[in-house]
């Protein structure tokens, strides 16, 4: 556990002073919490509504990582849409 820039405690794997911070996975986490986290039909999530939120929220990111993180965050198969 860790504490954020915002004071709040947070688990070490969202830490960004932790030597080992991952920010692909920093992303595809915030973008599964956004999502699907209270989704009741996570098969209403299309890959292009993952898409979507990543290039809004982390526009720094190369076509090949969001269609990688859109993969790992997706919780199954996705559609081609």
């Amino acid at each position: 556990v860790a504490t954020g820039p915002d004071g709040k405690v947070q688990p070490v794997v969202l830490a960004p002073q932790h030597p080992c911070f991952a920010p692909e996975l920093h992303i595809a986490l915030a973008c599964w919490q956004a999502l699907l986290a209270d989704e009741q039909q996570p098969e209403r999530i299309k890959k292009s509504d993952l898409l979507a939120w990543l290039r809004e929220h982390a526009p720094q990111l190369s076509k090949t990582a969001a269609e990688r993180i859109a993969q790992v965050v997706s919780p199954g198969p996705l559609p081609r849409h």
